[in-house]
């Protein structure tokens, strides 16, 4: 693969986390930052980012 290859497929695999954090409801939320507090930020810029 060539690095260009590598990188439409990293974008891709991250745009597809970005929309399953997204897909979540409030519960499934607060339970995935209970286990992994480090994604509250992340999902709340996700949030801010699809806002705007």
């Amino acid at each position: 693969m060539t690095p260009e290859m590598e990188q439409r497929v990293s974008d891709v695999l991250e745009a597809r986390w970005d929309g399953s954090l997204l897909a979540l409801d409030a519960n499934e939320r607060e339970t995935l930052v209970g286990l992994l507090p480090h994604l509250g930020p992340v999902i709340a810029d996700l949030e801010e980012n699809q806002a705007a």
